[in-house]
Order: structure tokens, then sequence, then C-alpha cells
């Protein structure tokens, strides 16, 4: 498949809601997000970043609506804030042009 012009953004929007809605429930899965967005992290403009952490937010509020047990539903928060305040430290460093 040809897919002309993708942007990060519309990736963002095009694929990572389904995946976040199909893993609303399952610590596994959503944890694999969790990772995959923050390695996305490290090669995104300051932009896509705040894409990033958006999603993480959003995979947060799945999270919190799930029928996980309440301690895994804490544990996975945990990690997203940790994840989120990566991904904005990593934004910020990527605009800081090099000397």
């Amino acid at each position: 498949m040809i897919y002309p012009s993708i942007t990060a953004r519309s990736l963002f929007l095009d694929t990572l809601p389904p995946l976040r809605r199909a893993a609303r429930g399952n610590g596994l899965v959503t944890d694999a997000l969790i990772r995959a967005l923050k390695r996305l992290a490290r090669s995104a403009r300051n932009q896509n970043c705040k894409d990033i952490s958006s999603e993480l937010d959003a995979i947060g509020a799945e999270t919190r609506k799930s029928n996980m047990l309440e301690r895994e539903i804490d544990a996975i928060c945990a990690d997203i804030q940790e994840a989120i305040e990566y991904v904005e430290t990593t934004g910020q460093t990527a605009q800081t042009p090099a000397n």
C-alpha cells in the first residue's frame, strides 16, 4: 500500500486510537504501546512529542476506564506518567540546536 505524504500526526490519528481502544483492559498490550511511543519520541520533533504525550494521556484515560484491578491501573498510570515526562524531556532536547 502506498500512503503519499504521511505525517507523524496523521499516523497517530489513524493508527494509535484503534490500537489504544483494543488494548483497553490488557496491561501487556498497554505496556507495549507505552514502550513504542517512548521509542518514537527518541526520533521525533518537538511537535510530534506533544502528539505522543497526548496519546499517552489518552492511554491513561482508557486504562482508568478499564476493568483491570486497581493496583494494575495504578502501576500502568505511573508508567504512563514516567513516559510523558520522558517524552517531554526528549522533545525539549530535540529542538535544541547542536553546537
